[in-house]
């Protein structure tokens, strides 16, 4: 006779593979949360047509470092693998204006944006708007409608360089 040994039942071998499949079959969906997000993008212009080649850089706001991707052919950006906080999204491209944005990323999320570029001609950028948000080394400069943009002073020293005569 053996001593701390059960036989088991064939009921007993039925429930524990039951249990077993169960488990199987739970298994891809009981993944590790990944510590780690997602920031994608799409860059166009004022018209909504898309930006290839776009340069993207992703800056950590609290650890000091540096991402830099390029946009696809179809204007889509993606940056992997980046820790949870706040970063700089700063996106340039040939004749247009720099964009910049603060995003916050997440643990385990992708986030989703787009980013708008201002073409050079702000005739062409001023008649798509109603309202305008002048910003000068990272501080509003001015906030007005694009009629009273034209003419401000200020905005075209800062901008232009110097006053504009008309």
């Amino acid at each position: 006779m053996r001593v701390g040994t059960k036989r088991r039942t064939g009921l007993e071998w039925a429930w524990l593979a039951i249990l077993l499949l169960l488990c199987a079959g739970l298994a891809p969906y009981l993944k590790a949360q990944n510590p780690r997000g997602t920031l994608r993008g799409v860059v166009q212009d004022s018209s909504g047509a898309r930006i290839p080649g776009a340069k993207v850089t992703v800056e950590s706001a609290g650890l000091s470092t540096e991402r830099q991707v390029e946009a696809s052919e179809r204007g889509e950006f993606r940056a992997d693998g980046l820790l949870p906080g706040e970063y700089r999204v700063r996106v340039e491209a040939a004749d247009f204006q720099v964009a910049e944005a603060r995003v916050v990323v997440q643990v385990s999320s992708g986030r989703d944006i787009t980013v708008v570029l201002i073409e050079h001609d702000m005739d062409l950028a001023l008649g798509l708007v109603d309202f305008v948000t002048c910003m000068f080394e990272g501080r509003i400069l001015v906030e007005e409608p694009p009629e009273r943009i034209r003419g401000n002073a200020r905005v075209q020293e800062v901008y232009l360089g110097k006053p504009r005569h008309a």
